[in-house]
């Protein structure tokens, strides 16, 4: 968890529990399974989940409409998710997609 200080800098509403949590659970998946994130926002829990999944090799896929949610109003995170995602998943040790 040491080498995840960088997640403050993303926004979101995830706890340092919740990235814990998430990192131990993504870390129990074998490398022939895929985790799955339904609604990713701007990349915090994808890399959580990237960071425990690298552990046995495990793929994540994160789906998401990036616009947000009614109280979000008219938002775009998509060019946000990708620039987290590419700028730290190296970080951790996991080579990202784009």
């Amino acid at each position: 968890m040491s080498n995840m200080k960088f997640l403050k800098e993303i926004d979101g509403w995830q706890t340092d529990s919740e990235t814990k949590l998430l990192i131990k659970h993504a870390s129990q998946i074998t490398k022939d399974r895929i985790i799955l994130e339904i609604g990713s926002w701007k990349g915090k829990s994808t890399l959580c989940l990237l960071h425990g999944a690298q552990k046995h090799g495990a793929k994540v896929v994160a789906v998401d409409t990036f616009r947000g949610s009614e109280e979000h109003g008219d938002v775009d995170t998509y060019a946000e998710f990708t620039v987290n995602i590419n700028k730290y998943a190296e970080y951790i040790g996991y080579p990202a997609n784009y």
